[in-house]
């Protein structure tokens, strides 16, 4: 036996070190000295030592701990304060501890009171009862430059803890939360590998976005808060290092941030260090995605009876001896050699997804520490398209004396993304389904029907590694120092100093034969674009508060001042001599082809507030806000604006007049809140004019010169806020003990002086096209958005072995366009049918034709009073029936009419999460109800049978009497059958398993004894089963909103993860 200080180390009994554990104990020691040096220094490094190789003190603890019934808890963390000393609890409830002398032991335990129970050597069997604590009352949220806890509030805020976050694995931490926050609209932006997410709180309320160039975007999106600054990007953290989100929905919440909070304010907290020890945590899955819904192609039978069928129809086919009449001497060899081809199948293969997350994270008394370094892959569905990520994040707080604290927040995130085209899949789609894939040695035929040159091969772009490529590498920082004074115990000041900076370069690619080059009028083209994008925001926050016997008052004072910057670059150039120059030397380029653009935009933005709260008792409440904003987006004489609100809060369950309800009902609480946010909604210089480059060049003296233009965008001088009033009451519902806990809000949003970019008439000419209208930005008209949210938070089961809890929320909201500058609908000449404006009706609604149909066989007599713009006898049996809308038996533009919106009637997610001793198992769903999509894949049956469309859509014949799609007849286009466009829009509902995941974590006596104080193993689907309500969605996720490129697709994905 070898005596060490005090300490008995027996050899043969305690130390037992595989070389595994000999390394991870050199890592830990080495990550230790990096992050608080401290920690190696004087007696802690025998202490921290002697703990790691197992060296069991003299001075010996043990009790056990068991529930409220007196049932043993098995896995509850007890802890030595001051010390990384610590243990769990066993099957049994039972657990010993051998400590070096007299201290404090913290009981901790999910769902239980933490307890503090003072030990020293007489203590040698403790009996500890742990306390339930069900209620969530006392948690802390973050609300707009500050925190409160959760009996507190008066506003509408749902907060998701990290549990919830990393239960699906994800690049989007956003992703991960869709179905969990009432009134928050998330869905999938497509599919391709790294892509993100569509956001909306309470509905659409703004129109669209034009720069100067004419792009257009709406940017509906709530505003950002991490670590209660603004700048960064929730893209670019790694879900694992996210502590919570709290979303704020009304203008009571969003009104201290002003202009910036009319779309609703998420703010997210990162991970800190905790306990009074060192922690290593490793979080890593693998797996698979693909297993693609999206409709399958014609093929063999289906395909050649749609090609007869045009035929017959014009009497040029009556059996199968007349096929070889119909088809080309190139196609029908192809169907004689039976070279029938699904290029779908071709094209796609299943993709691959990882991610590896290390976290080290320590706190002591003046110190807290977290590092995290992430690792991200996913492999789309094609080739060529992939995502990868690296991030780095560091959080330090320091406490440099009892008044003034430090702290630095920093995210590197680096990121290199490959993109296919598109329209890749539809292109399979749509293509003839017979040739020959590849030649004899295994290359890609460019055209696959022999003696057919005119038709690509879908596979083109992968015919050489250099034949097309779309690739992005980005580097983004965002960095954040701050420093809290407290000169007296009531009053503190927080300055927050951040920056951001993204700088990205996108190489674009296309060569000869590609899929985007063929048919063009250069043989090949590269672009290369940059853009370098800076932020500065600069927050001081004074908050000061005060308990006067049952008075309780806080004040807080706000500045925020805030500049954007972004410079972009872009070149191109046509037809270099060699595909392998990629886009990287553009001098080998031809000259007179060449284009050169630059372009910087800055913004600022300042404001001034104060927010008042004040509560008697803790039962009465009342808060009053206060926000000054100015935005250098409008012009002199609009640039200021003040945005006020007021709430309050009454727990009525504290009244003694409720106390007969103390048995079953834990909490009441009735929530009112008024006020008004805005938004400057439009980009920078709108209210000025300007000229761009024309992108062309024009010949003077056979010297060619480059053109100007004036921008698409007409500045507005006297362009104003738009403004959101929003009421808000609200219930907060807690039933036995708050094991059922309900969150029920009814809203009602009025956003006035709405901005758009309205074209202007012709006569003022064209922006550089015939086809491009000048536009100018005005505050046209109105919207009105009412609801209701329900969250209903339940604990079905709470047992020591078993546990079940479930989370239901429910939105509908209704939102429409009360009226415009015009005074009637406004109807937009290109795309009236997603682009026109309804009084009375969403923003985002469809206008066109109501189908009710095909006309069939027996109703010739009726389909003979239907004139079609005057012109009588339009209609035949297996053509499109329109509605008459206005009765007048003449189908005219007139007879257009809504037809429904993107916007969901109602919305409902499901989460249930089951723990059963070392098992758990979560389940989350979603139904997504009463919205219309534009299914534009059935926009691709082809009447002439020549391109190719999905198996499953039924055509008219007659001996079919489809009511779905018209009779295919030869040389026929879609477009030929009046109302035509109207066959996309169709019923988006749906309902989705969403994620399914199945855990198991090993016994807390078998962790141990390899070092590890939480070893567990899962497995993740996501996007398991998804039920549209419509027959003509199959084989297609809805979530998508109809787009023909990138569907979503399943994953499925093992993971572990585990903690030192």
């Amino acid at each position: 036996m070898i005596m060490l200080k005090n300490v008995s180390l027996v050899w043969y009994q305690h130390v037992k070190l595989s070389m595994g554990k000999i390394l991870v104990i050199s890592i830990v020691f080495f990550m230790l000295g990096m992050i608080n040096p401290s920690l190696l220094l004087a007696n802690s490094i025998s202490d921290h030592l002697s703990e790691s190789l197992g060296i069991k003190q003299i001075f010996q603890v043990r009790g056990n701990i068991v529930d409220e019934t007196g049932e043993p808890l098995i896995g509850v963390s007890i802890l030595l304060e001051g010390t990384s000393t610590g243990t769990v609890s066993d099957i049994d409830g039972n657990f010993m501890m051998q400590l070096p002398s007299s201290g404090v032991l913290q009981i901790t335990y999910v769902g239980y009171k933490t307890q503090r129970i003072s030990v020293n050597q007489s203590n040698d069997n403790l009996k500890i009862v742990m306390e339930p604590e069900v209620s969530t009352l006392d948690e802390v949220v973050a609300i707009g430059y500050g925190t409160t806890r959760k009996r507190d509030l008066t506003g509408a805020v749902s907060s998701v803890k990290t549990s919830d976050i990393v239960q699906i694995p994800t690049s989007n931490a956003m992703d991960a939360i869709q179905g969990r926050v009432a009134g928050m609209d998330i869905t999938r932006s497509s599919g391709s590998a790294g892509s993100g997410v569509n956001i909306t709180i309470r509905g659409t309320k703004t129109l669209g976005y034009t720069d100067i160039y004419g792009n257009k975007t709406r940017n509906t999106e709530p505003l950002f808060i991490i670590d209660g600054v603004q700048g960064g990007s929730y893209a670019d953290l790694n879900p694992n290092d996210i502590e919570s989100i709290d979303v704020l929905k009304d203008a009571s919440s969003t009104a201290i941030y002003g202009a910036l909070g009319a779309n609703g304010v998420v703010i997210i907290t990162t991970k800190r260090g905790k306990e009074n020890k060192v922690s290593l945590k490793y979080d890593g899955y693998y797996g698979v995605n693909g297993f693609v819904d999206y409709p399958t192609p014609r093929i063999g039978e289906s395909y050649l009876d749609v090609r007869r069928e045009a035929y017959r129809a014009v009497g040029q086919w009556e059996s199968q001896a007349d096929d070889f009449k119909i088809f080309s001497n190139e196609e029908w060899n192809a169907i004689q050699n039976n070279q029938w081809v699904n290029w779908i199948d071709e094209l796609v293969r299943q993709g691959r997804q990882q991610s590896h997350n290390v976290t080290v994270s320590s706190n002591n008394d003046k110190l807290s520490s977290y590092l995290s370094l992430g690792y991200y892959n996913e492999e789309g569905i094609f080739k060529k398209d992939d995502f990868t990520r690296y991030t780095l994040r560091v959080n330090l707080d320091y406490e440099v004396r009892k008044w003034l604290n430090i702290g630095v927040n920093s995210q590197l995130t680096y990121f290199d993304q490959n993109r296919v085209p598109s329209n890749m899949l539809i292109q399979a789609m749509t293509y003839i389904p017979l040739g020959t894939p590849y030649d004899q040695n295994g290359e890609i035929n460019l055209f696959p029907v022999s003696g057919d040159a005119q038709r690509l091969s879908p596979l083109a772009n992968y015919a050489s590694d250099n034949k097309a490529i779309d690739n992005t590498i980005a580097l983004r920082s965002f960095n954040t120092a701050y420093l809290v004074l407290r000169p007296i115990e009531q009053l503190s000041w927080r300055s927050n100093l951040s920056t951001s900076v993204n700088s990205h370069r996108r190489g674009i690619y296309n060569g000869q034969y590609s899929t985007n080059q063929y048919g063009g009028s250069y043989i090949n083209q590269a672009q290369v674009n940059k853009d370098l994008f800076r932020n500065y925001t600069w927050d001081n926050i004074i908050t000061y508060s005060e308990n006067i016997g049952n008075h309780y008052l806080e004040a807080t004072g706000i500045s925020t001042w805030i500049k954007n910057m972004d410079e972009s670059y872009s070149s191109s150039g046509n037809n270099q001599l060699l595909d392998s120059y990629l886009f990287y030397s553009l001098g080998a380029t031809d000259p007179a082809s060449r284009l050169i653009y630059s372009n910087y935009i800055q913004s600022q933005t300042f404001g001034l507030a104060m927010r008042l709260s004040y509560n008697y008792l803790g039962k009465y409440y009342i808060t009053a806000t206060g926000r000054w904003d100015g935005s250098s987006t409008l012009a002199p004489g609009h640039q200021w604006d003040f945005f006020p609100s007021v709430s309050g809060a009454w727990r009525i369950n504290d009244e003694p007049f409720m106390a007969f309800s103390s048995d079953w009902l834990s909490n009441l609480k009735l929530r009112a809140s008024y006020g008004t946010s805005g938004n400057a909604g439009a980009p920078p210089y709108a209210t000025q004019g300007g000229s761009v480059s024309a992108n062309t060049r024009f010949g003077f003296n056979d010297i060619p010169v480059l053109a100007y233009q004036f921008g698409y965008l007409v500045g507005n001088p006297s362009l104003g806020w738009e403004k959101s009033t929003s009421t808000n009451l609200g219930f907060d519902i807690g039933l036995l003990n708050n094991r059922i806990d309900i969150n029920l809000d009814l809203y009602n949003i009025d956003t006035d002086n709405i901005l758009m970019a309205r074209s202007l008439p012709p006569s003022t000419g064209a922006g550089g096209s015939s086809s491009a209208q000048f536009s100018t930005y005005q505050n046209i008209g109105k919207t009105n958005n009412k609801g209701i949210e329900i969250t209903m938070n339940t604990v079905n089961i709470n047992r020591r072995s078993l546990k079940w809890n479930s989370t239901l929320t429910f939105t509908s909201n209704k939102e429409k366009i009360v009226s415009l500058i015009t005074g009637e609908n406004i109807i937009q000449g290109q795309n009236p049918e997603i682009g026109s404006l309804l009084i009375g009706r969403p923003i985002d609604s469809f206008y066109s034709y109501k189908l009710d149909g095909i006309w069939q066989l027996g109703e010739e007599a009726e389909m003979a009073k239907y004139k079609l713009n005057g012109a009588e006898n339009a209609f035949t049996p297996g053509s499109l029936k329109v509605v008459d809308s206005d009765g007048n038996f003449n189908i005219t533009t007139a007879d257009r009419q809504y037809l429904g919106s993107r916007s969901p009637k109602f919305t409902i997610g499901l989460n249930n999460s089951v723990n059963y001793k070392g098992f758990d198992l979560g389940v989350s769903m979603l139904l997504r109800w009463g919205q219309m999509i534009d299914a534009q894949f059935l926009g691709r049956f082809d009447p002439s049978g020549i391109s190719n469309s999905p198996d499953y859509l039924d055509y008219w014949t007659p001996e079919n009497s489809s009511n779905d799609f018209p009779r295919p007849k030869k040389d026929g286009r879609l477009y030929d059958n009046f109302g035509y466009m109207s066959l996309n829009y169709i019923d988006g509902s749906y309902f989705k398993v969403k994620n399914f995941n199945f855990g198991y974590t090993i016994p807390v006596a078998l962790s141990d004894r390899m070092g590890i104080d939480k070893l567990r193993f899962y497995v993740t689907a996501s996007n398991l089963l998804t039920v549209a309500r419509s027959h003509l969605i199959k084989n297609y996720d809805p979530e998508r909103g109809g787009s023909e490129d990138m569907p979503l697709t399943k994953q499925v994905v093992f993971g572990v993860n585990f903690n030192f």
